[in-house]
C-alpha cells in the first residue's frame, strides 16, 4: 500500500538524521537523506497537495542573528 511506502520513508528518513548526526559529512549518507527526502515530497500521498510557493534553500548555522 501507498501508505505503508510513505511511512517507511519516513522511518529511514528519520534513522538516516540519527545516523548523520553520529558521522557528520558522510557523502553516502548525504545521498541517502537527499534520496529519501525526494521519495517523501513526490510520494502519491501528496499529489495536488504541494506547496505552490517555492522552498527556501536551508540556512546554515552561521547565518542566523
Amino acid at each position: 500500500m501507498a501508505t505503508t511506502a510513505f511511512v517507511q520513508v519516513q522511518q529511514e528518513l528519520a534513522a538516516t538524521y540519527r545516523l548523520l548526526a553520529d558521522r557528520p559529512g558522510s557523502a553516502e549518507l548525504g545521498r541517502r537523506l537527499h534520496r529519501l527526502t525526494v521519495a517523501a515530497f513526490y510520494h502519491p500521498c501528496w499529489a495536488g497537495r504541494r506547496p505552490t510557493a517555492p522552498l527556501l534553500p536551508p540556512r546554515r548555522v552561521h547565518d542566523r542573528a
